[in-house]
Parts: structure tokens; C-alpha cells; sequence
């Protein structure tokens, strides 16, 4: 009865010692570096490996000087945002 009630108490100081901790240390990731991760894992942007990028302005029509128009557009929307731009 005693070895008993020496391994309950044993069991129960390792649970207790078990709860006293963290349940995570890791820090929350950004939506950006999350992105990034994923490209990394998937090879990264390629026509024959990793993700495949459909441009918007050039598929299925390119027009001629949207391109750069489109790019200034998002730039400023870009610039605004403080997570994905520093």
C-alpha cells in the first residue's frame, strides 16, 4: 500500500510539474511571411515547378501600357498596407 501511494504521488508531482508550462512559445506569423513559407515549400514560382502565376495582365489579353498602369495602382494600395510593406 505504501509503493502505491509513493507512485501516486510521484505521478501525480510529474503531471503537476507538466502544467506549469507553456503550451506555446512559437509567435504568431504575418500573413506575408506566410505567403513566403508556402512559396518556399512549394519550390517558389516557376512555369515548370512550384506555383504557376496567371498574370492579369497579360492572360488572356495584354494591353499594351496596362501592365505598368496596374502596377502603380497596386503599388499605392501596397504602400498603405504596414504589414506587407516596410
Amino acid at each position: 500500500m505504501k509503493r502505491i501511494s509513493i507512485f501516486l504521488l510521484l505521478l501525480t508531482a510529474i503531471w503537476l510539474a507538466g502544467c506549469g508550462a507553456p503550451a506555446s512559445t512559437l509567435t504568431p506569423l504575418s500573413v506575408t511571411q506566410l505567403k513566403y513559407i508556402l512559396m518556399d515549400y512549394f519550390g517558389g514560382m516557376a512555369v515548370d515547378h512550384g506555383i504557376l502565376y496567371c498574370d492579369p495582365d497579360r492572360y488572356p489579353l495584354q494591353i499594351d501600357d496596362q501592365e505598368h498602369k496596374n502596377a502603380l495602382e497596386k503599388f499605392v494600395q501596397i504602400a498603405k498596407m504596414p504589414i506587407g510593406f516596410k
